[in-house]
């Protein structure tokens, strides 16, 4: 089967879905649909960037890793040793699991649903071709290399099929996200003396010390400090950080990087620009040497404002995309129509699963939208029978809110059928509480 073909099997089982539960069969090969996606985004990747040679080598070795479903992730697996759940996990044997909740809750026409959930299996995908060459383990610098592999592959495969203009970034819990920024930052001046994918292909396929000599000749003896630091998960990120610094201010001082080259959009996507490079390290590098402009420092303050913000609260991020998401503002009948379709979709697939993200998720929908159960399920009755369509008949949508639609919602209820016998007890109940209502208005005119 080819792309196209899987997306429209898995649209088919996604809409098949909202009418009966996803079997344990059903969720095997829905599992399989997707490892099949996500397999070929690498193989693209690699066969378009680097050569056919490495791109048949990486399919030989995806060909050799399994998929295996769980209901639930063991909470120790979490590379970070925190005690979140996850969705997704690559074992050192080289086997990559996941969780049914998540193959169940990935819905195949939302591009971000499809994109964030393929980009976590790539994730793991890295991992385990490392474990499949019997590469040591790397710590936090492997698991920053695979976010940013993750995304590489993901742009690249929203460019060639016409995704859209925005980079794709992974919404990863902190601990990963620090790290694929620093591994970006490293991959941005690699990319500027033309060995950023060289030094991919030696990490992900090659030899690692191999990838540690292309470091060094770049940014000097410094980096096998650094990279001995970041290959443990027990590591002072502040130090790294700082090492980081160090080493950018020698390059920019020694014009072997010119922060003139940085994207001036730094979300726009092209075929040079695949991922996402935070400006922070190396403004911070040029404070260093004394060379900041006003607006280095305006900028300063206000990446370390959102740092800040990242690091204690990541409800503001779910909640920007609850917003982003879910708004009916400025839409017409045809999108909010899809709108509400996923906002019923989303809710009843993920209100049942345990890991942080989606409680967060759960817990900020309702504060947005208090009556989102009722919604979903009254949703989903009324797409049983075939009513859904009409929900927005009659509503001006200027004024269009979802308080109006579940109104709406309500007044299209499908009516409950009774037994001959339900009826009868229904008219009996009737009619004793009409005639409690008489006896009381009688006692009171007695009174």
């Amino acid at each position: 089967m080819d792309r196209e073909e899987i997306i429209s099997e898995l649209n088919r089982m996604d809409f098949l879905s909202n009418y009966k539960a996803f079997t344990e069969e059903d969720l095997e090969r829905k599992s399989q649909l997707l490892s099949k996606l996500a397999k070929d985004m690498i193989y693209s990747f690699i066969n378009e960037y680097i050569s056919p040679e490495e791109a048949k080598k990486a399919q030989e070795l995806l060909d050799q890793i399994p998929i295996e479903l769980l209901t639930e992730m063991p909470k120790e697996t979490n590379e970070f040793g925190k005690k979140d759940n996850i969705c997704a996990y690559a074992t050192r044997d080289g086997i990559v699991y996941l969780t049914k909740g998540s193959v169940s809750s990935c819905n195949s026409k939302d591009p971000y649903s499809m994109n964030a959930f393929l980009s976590t299996l790539i994730h793991e995908y890295c991992h385990a071709l490392r474990r499949k060459q019997n590469k040591e383990i790397k710590g936090y610098f492997e698991e920053g290399f695979a976010d940013f592999f993750a995304e590489i592959c993901t742009n690249y495969m929203k460019l060639k099929t016409n995704q859209g203009n925005t980079l794709f970034e992974m919404n990863s819990v902190r601990y990963y996200t620090r790290a694929s920024r620093q591994l970006k930052s490293i991959m941005f001046c690699l990319k500027e003396q033309g060995k950023d994918m060289e030094a991919i292909d030696e990490f992900l396929l090659g030899d690692d010390n191999n990838f540690l000599e292309i470091c060094t000749d770049v940014f000097g003896r410094e980096f096998v400090d650094y990279f001995n630091q970041v290959k443990s998960m027990d590591l002072n990120v502040n130090y790294s950080q700082e090492a980081l610094v160090n080493m950018f201010s020698k390059l920019v001082e020694e014009k072997k990087v010119d922060l003139n080259n940085l994207p001036k959009d730094l979300t726009q996507l092209s075929r040079n620009s695949l991922f996402f490079v935070s400006n922070y390290l190396f403004i911070k590098s040029k404070e260093k040497n004394e060379q900041l402009s006003k607006d280095d420092n305006e900028e300063i303050d206000e990446i370390e404002e959102y740092e800040s913000e990242y690091d204690n609260d990541r409800d503001n991020r779910i909640r920007r995309h609850i917003e982003n998401k879910y708004s009916l503002e400025g839409k017409n009948e045809e999108e909010i129509y899809e709108t509400i379709l996923y906002l019923a979709s989303d809710y009843i697939q993920k209100k049942g699963l345990t890991d942080e993200e989606n409680i967060i998720f759960i817990k900020e929908l309702k504060d947005q939208i208090p009556f989102v159960e009722d919604f979903a399920e009254l949703y989903r009755e009324l797409r049983v029978e075939r009513k859904d369509k009409e929900i927005l008949d009659n509503l001006e949508l200027e004024d269009i809110s979802y308080e109006k639609i579940y109104s709406k919602m309500q007044s299209m209820k499908p009516k409950e059928e009774l037994s001959p016998e339900e009826q009868k007890q229904k008219d009996l109940a009737s009619m004793l509480h009409s005639n409690n209502e008489s006896i009381k208005t009688n006692n009171k005119n007695i009174k």
